[in-house]
């Protein structure tokens, strides 16, 4: 083993290319960590922010071929056992932890890969990347809490929307719908279905909660057909109240507000369909008033806004 300067190895042109942060000095620290500590070209480049064609190149310079070759079997080995030793601290924390439960079968290969990939990681730690016990923070595969289970079969009794659910529980979306197919809540065909039928969103069920508790009657997603180029076709509205004959509308701010939409960094696709969602709301006016009926739209979901519009249709 030879200790070379740089300017031996490399030319001054490639170091004006690449603008290299080596040093003389980093070529004996580069050349230990490769013999003395086997550590891999990939954690060596990392260390020394460049790529590791300028660390091999260093290491091919300064190493004899046959040096070379036996400490990259060692930084090799080396590696290997490490994984080998991280698999195994993933899957005794598997079985000590009796709140993990398995995934579907359909997403069991993703886990595997996933596990496979954070072992390598040396900080890695299953409990902060699973969330915690009561699957709020990022807990995708840890069981609920038996209370939050028991409120989720008495709301779905209750007809209510997944929208609803997820607010009242305080459980996202794709969890409740787990929950729901991991404990026999329904079968999967029995759950599509109800998706379909309950789209109604958090705002639509707290007012419609509002509307019954002052026995104003209604009738929700109320449609009023037309022809469309010998096409029948139709445009759904939120609450409709007939003794006002009022058509109510609760825009959210996601496909209503652009300045919103932008300070929640949600994607230009999804911005620019905001002015056809415009548009659309146009044409549902026209269509209403061809109906004989009035349109009255809400934006402000506070539950003073929303009473005084009860007020009102009392």
């Amino acid at each position: 083993m030879k200790i070379l300067p740089l300017t031996t190895i490399f030319s001054n042109k490639f170091f004006k290319k690449t603008k290299s942060v080596l040093t003389d000095d980093d070529v004996s620290r580069i050349l230990r960590a490769y013999v003395e500590e086997h550590r891999t070209l990939a954690e060596i480049s990392n260390v020394y922010n460049t790529h590791r064609k300028n660390i091999a190149k260093i290491l091919k310079a300064c190493l004899s071929e046959e040096e070379f070759k036996r400490s990259k079997s060692e930084c090799y080995s080396t590696s290997v056992n490490q994984k080998d030793r991280k698999l195994r601290q993933v899957k005794t924390w598997k079985e000590r932890n009796t709140n993990w439960i398995p995934p579907l079968a359909r997403s069991k290969k993703a886990i595997d890969k996933m596990l496979l990939t954070r072992s390598a990681n040396y900080n890695y730690k299953p409990e902060k990347n699973f969330g915690s016990s009561q699957g709020t923070k990022n807990g995708r595969y840890i069981k609920i809490a038996d209370c939050q289970l028991e409120e989720i079969k008495k709301l779905i009794s209750e007809n209510l929307s997944i929208n609803a659910i997820e607010h009242l529980v305080g459980l996202d979306r794709g969890k409740i719908t787990r929950t729901i197919l991991e404990q026999n809540v329904m079968t999967r065909e029995e759950l599509s279905k109800y998706l379909r039928k309950k789209r109604q969103s958090f705002p639509e069920w707290k007012f419609e909660q509002m509307l019954i508790s002052s026995g104003i009657d209604y009738t929700a997603q109320f449609s009023i057909s037309f022809q469309d180029n010998l096409k029948k076709r139709r445009r759904v509205y939120d609450f409709y109240i007939a003794s006002h004959n009022l058509l109510i509308e609760l825009d959210g701010k996601a496909w209503h507000d652009v300045a919103w939409c932008k300070s929640q960094n949600i994607c230009e696709k999804h911005i620019s369909k905001i002015q056809n969602a415009k548009e659309n709301d146009l044409f549902k006016e026209k269509l209403a008033s061809l109906n004989g009926l009035i349109v009255k739209r809400i934006s402000d979901f506070s539950d003073s806004e929303l009473q005084s519009v009860i007020l009102s249709l009392s």
